[in-house]
């Protein structure tokens, strides 16, 4: 979990100040955060903060490693119940998610997908390795595990429908905005690629968009079905692994929509559950031998987050990820 602020450039006055102020917020074990945070109420396991010394401006970051799974089931447990006259929620919890972490999972019926939906991206071997490997780890826990998944994934116009509703959506959000402000907002306001997406919102008329609505219940209905077999589907989290900082770009080139293009392999194995509203976890299992953390996706069927904790718990248990970190990176101290 990050929190990123503005901060002052590498050569302004102001910087040895916001240095001794993130040493004294968060960074490492005596910091103000850790106080709070990882030894009063055990929200974190450790913070450490940094600023980037650069010529131009600049991000202080101060970065949380929430305690694994049972603050997920907290999370969860904060937003479960529906406010007055939410038209969709999701089905009432037999009991709090708290008390899912550390239940039996009992022996689930997992799939296993490696191969990128609709088979447009070749996944990284890395990412295959990952999701191979949580496949053994499962089976060593007691669950039964085959090759199979939903072939509503393969749907050829996925990419296309969802791209008609996610930029229409982009264009209702600046038009929101504008609402709520009383100020226009122009392509100065917004990233390029942001505004790129809003106008091709623009180009959308209301039937289109309600053709891709329904195009995506069709296709969330047809997937839903392979769950009555299944209790899991377990896949990579992307077809890559980790992107170096700025591979993607924020559209800022001659044609603005490429960074969609680009982050396209790093989404593919995600997306349709954002559409579909099932419930996913991703797990830190794997390492590449860069020492990149190579994650996992495990998907549940519709309203089943109780499924998901339970083995996520029971997965962190046999294989703990907490104190691992990248060598890329600088661990928290303590």
């Amino acid at each position: 979990m990050y929190a990123a602020y503005k901060a002052p450039p590498g050569n302004s006055a102001d910087w040895e100040p916001l240095q001794i102020l993130i040493g004294i917020l968060g960074d490492g074990p005596s910091s103000r955060l850790a106080e709070k945070l990882v030894r009063e109420t055990g929200a974190a396991t450790s913070v450490s903060g940094g600023a980037d010394r650069r010529a131009g401006p600049s991000l202080a970051v101060f970065t949380l490693l929430p305690t694994p799974n049972r603050d997920t089931a907290a999370v969860l447990e904060w937003v479960a119940d529906p406010p007055p006259g939410e038209p969709y929620y999701a089905p009432e919890r037999a009991r709090p998610y708290t008390e899912e972490v550390g239940a039996d999972p009992g022996r689930l019926r997992v799939g296993l997908m490696t191969r990128a939906p609709g088979g447009q991206f070749e996944t990284h071997p890395d990412c295959v390795a990952a999701a191979e490997a949580a496949a053994r780890l499962l089976e060593s826990l007691g669950h039964d595990v085959e090759p199979s998944y939903p072939d509503a994934l393969d749907d050829e116009g996925y990419i296309e429908k969802f791209l008609v509703r996610w930029s229409s959506g982009v264009e209702f959000g600046l038009r929101y905005w504008e609402r709520r402000t009383g100020q226009a907002i122009g392509p100065d306001d917004v990233e390029p690629l942001t505004w790129a997406l809003a106008e091709q919102g623009r180009t959308h008329s209301a039937s289109e968009y309600l053709e891709a609505m329904e195009y995506a219940q069709v296709v969330a209905r047809r997937g839903a079905e392979w769950w009555t077999g299944h209790d899991l589907l377990l896949t990579p989290t992307m077809a890559l692994p980790p992107a170096p900082i700025g591979e993607i770009g924020n559209g800022d080139e001659e044609v603005p929509l490429m960074p969609i293009v680009r982050a396209t392999p790093y989404a593919v194995f995600t997306a349709g559950f954002n559409s579909s509203g099932q419930p996913a976890i991703s797990l830190p299992l794997h390492w590449s031998e860069d020492g990149l953390p190579i994650g996992v996706q495990l998907v549940a069927a519709y309203g089943r987050e109780d499924v998901l904790l339970r083995v996520a718990a029971q997965l962190e248990e046999a294989q703990p990820w907490a104190d691992r970190w990248p060598g890329l990176a600088a661990a928290p101290a303590g």
